[in-house]
C-alpha cells in the first residue's frame, strides 16, 4: 500500500496522540478511484446517442448505494423498452456504477 507523506505524517501524529490520551479528529477523506472496466453502453442496448449521454452521466453521478438503486430504477424501464426488454451483455452495467 502507498500512501503520501502528508498521509503518513498525519497517521503518525494521530497515533502518538492516541497514545498520549490525547483527543484525536477522525476526518473524512475524499476518496477518488480510477479503476480500467469496460463500462460501454452498446447500441444494441440504447441506440439514441442522447439517452446514452445521459445514462453515462446518471452513472458517474453515483455516489451511495441508495443512488444505485434510484439510477436502476428510473432507467431500466424506458431503456429496456428501447432495447425490447433485453439488456443482453449490458447487464453488469448496474454493477460497474456501483465500484
Amino acid at each position: 500500500m502507498m500512501i503520501g507523506y502528508e498521509l503518513y505524517c498525519k497517521l503518525i501524529d494521530n497515533a502518538v496522540r492516541k497514545l498520549r490520551g490525547e483527543a484525536v479528529t477522525e476526518e473524512e477523506l475524499e476518496v477518488a478511484l480510477e479503476i480500467k472496466v469496460n463500462a460501454y453502453i452498446s447500441s444494441d442496448y440504447i441506440e439514441d446517442e442522447k439517452l446514452k449521454l445521459d445514462m453515462y452521466k446518471r452513472i458517474a453521478e453515483i455516489r451511495t448505494e441508495g443512488d444505485i438503486s434510484d439510477v436502476t430504477r428510473r432507467a431500466d424501464r424506458p431503456f429496456r423498452r428501447r432495447a425490447g426488454g433485453d439488456r443482453g451483455s449490458d447487464e453488469s452495467g448496474s454493477d460497474q456504477g456501483e465500484v
